[in-house]
């Protein structure tokens, strides 16, 4: 198979790749990467195959809706999540070359991603973490080094795990940091929640984009948020909202073999108890796995971790659901920063119970249709021209 050709199936691939990218405060262009024209972040997303789709901004950062899931841009801080076959880390070289051209230091980096339900789909270089691993360090650090980092596994590797690199380059001290960022990745969401997002050829898109955000519930999860969101072709919803110095993302599959639905924020809580069961009451999922990334200082600042957390109880009394943790992992980065991993699955409910192999079953391969941006215009989402196919 050539380089231009792609492995293709109908399934689309709903966990994320994430890519966070932390520059030294105080140095470089006073308005910080703000400093990068649009036309250099359309550069930087083409080689990862997104487009951007709309744009809001506050007086802290900037949040794009893409193609395929969200851009976040701080001063000194990008964050990047893409799905699908996106060529996430393609991106990396071409945004540390403009970074370093706009006088700006990097300082960290780290790439996370859950393992995916389709890897054969995946193009160069995500056929597999180790591959990722060694094109992320393949790229130029700090005074045109190649990157040093480590490379951890959190999870059992036949069940719902989560790999993580890290490249730590920071000299200052970071104690009395209180970055913290919380994924909720959920599967199999329950039936009358996930045709709630696909498209009604009666409206337009902008009043489609509006009944699911309404019908779903999503309006009251964080309701003094400005919410950006739009509906795909035929189905699927991506949102980004601005709350303060904190943004929220949501994107969601809703197809049968490949349902999935994500749920991220860097909002400050003492506790996340009530986000995660409100997250959970609107997508209803049978599992779900839960991330928390923050520096030590931030932990100081939590009552209670989302991920070290047993049960999580959701709905109303006489309507409960519990989830029950069945995983849980964790470890630390040099010594300031920690990940932690925890998976739940739905408890039985009636009688009935659930069978564990649903936590560690991997998910049945039938074709699909594909899935494009009802917004994009001559747009190929499946672009692939300089894309490698896995082997």
């Amino acid at each position: 198979m050539s380089d231009s050709e792609q492995k293709s199936t109908n399934n689309f691939e709903g966990p994320e790749k994430i890519l966070e990218v932390d520059f030294v405060p105080g140095i470089g262009p006073a308005n910080g990467l703000k400093f990068l024209e649009r036309s250099t972040w359309d550069s930087i997303l083409d080689l990862a195959r997104a487009q951007i789709l709309s744009v809001r901004s506050n007086e802290f950062f900037d949040a794009y809706v893409l193609s395929e899931s969200s851009l976040f841009v701080y001063k000194y801080k990008v964050f990047l999540k893409t799905c699908g076959t996106t060529t996430l880390l393609r991106c990396l070289p071409l945004l540390l070359q403009e970074a370093e051209k706009a006088g700006l230091q990097m300082e960290w980096i780290g790439y996370s991603r859950k393992d995916f339900m389709f890897p054969g789909d995946q193009v160069y270089p995500h056929c597999s973490f180790e591959q990722e691993v060694s094109y992320t360090k393949a790229c130029h650090g700090p005074h045109g080094q190649q990157l040093m980092g480590g490379a951890y596994l959190l999870g059992d590797m036949t069940a719902d795990h989560w790999y993580v690199y890290v490249a730590d380059y920071c000299e200052r001290s970071c104690k009395s940091s209180l970055d913290r960022n919380v994924n909720i990745m959920m599967y199999d969401l329950d039936p009358s929640v996930r045709r709630i997002f696909y498209r009604n050829a009666n409206l337009a898109l902008d009043e489609d984009t509006v009944r699911a955000r309404v019908e779903s519930g999503i309006d009251k999860l964080i309701p003094e948020a400005e919410i950006d969101d739009t509906m795909f072709e035929p189905c699927g919803y991506s949102m980004n909202a601005l709350e303060g110095e904190a943004f929220h993302t949501i994107h969601i599959t809703p197809e049968d073999e490949c349902c999935y639905a994500s749920y991220e924020t860097n909002i400050h809580c003492k506790s996340y108890d009530k986000l995660l069961q409100d997250v959970l009451g609107v997508f209803k999922p049978k599992r779900f796995t839960v991330t928390l990334f923050a520096d030590a200082a931030a932990l100081d600042t939590i009552s209670v971790e989302p991920a070290s957390t047993e049960e999580v109880l959701t709905g109303c009394t006489d309507h409960a659901v519990v989830y029950k943790r069945v995983a849980h992992s964790n470890t630390s980065f040099k010594t300031d920063y920690v990940c932690q991993m925890s998976n739940f699955v739905r408890s039985p409910v009636d009688g009935k119970r659930v069978a564990m192999a649903s936590v560690v079953e991997a998910p049945i391969e039938k074709p699909l249709v594909d899935r494009t941006a009802a917004a994009k215009k001559d747009v190929d989402p499946v672009f692939c021209a300089v894309s490698k196919p896995c082997a």
